[in-house]
């Protein structure tokens, strides 16, 4: 596109003389080439920086942790499985632990650690 061209089309989109036009072409061409053609004042620029940042609406999230309910088989089945292993077992675990009162029995044998893990299946759908 020429430059007579591009004037003629700022002319019609913001209908304004050839001379407005030929001056937001100027400009135009300055903030491009990263001039700063309307300088702002220190309180003007205080002024700019508190617009920009604006005042942000609290979060409407609440991120709370679900709270289960205990289940208290599960937590006798694995305090059960975790006495029997510590004293009851022929191969005489060692360090037998409760990481996590409703899953988790951890423990070792030698060298060896094994983590026992306590899985409650949902009854099928029909």
């Amino acid at each position: 596109m020429t430059e007579s061209e591009y004037i003629k089309m700022l002319m019609q989109n913001l209908h304004c003389t050839e001379e407005a036009a030929r001056d937001v072409m100027e400009t135009d061409r300055a903030i491009d080439r990263g001039a700063d053609p309307f300088p702002l004042t220190a309180d003007q620029k205080a002024v700019e920086k508190k617009m920009r940042q604006g005042k942000r609406a609290p979060t409407a999230y609440k991120f709370e942790t679900k709270k289960h309910k205990p289940n208290e088989l599960k937590e006798e089945i694995v305090s059960k499985i975790a006495t029997f292993l510590s004293e009851n077992a022929d191969f005489n675990p060692e360090n037998v632990e409760i990481t996590n009162k409703n899953r988790i029995i951890v423990f070792s044998i030698g060298k060896k650690r094994f983590e026992l893990t306590l899985v409650e299946k949902r009854p099928p759908k029909n």
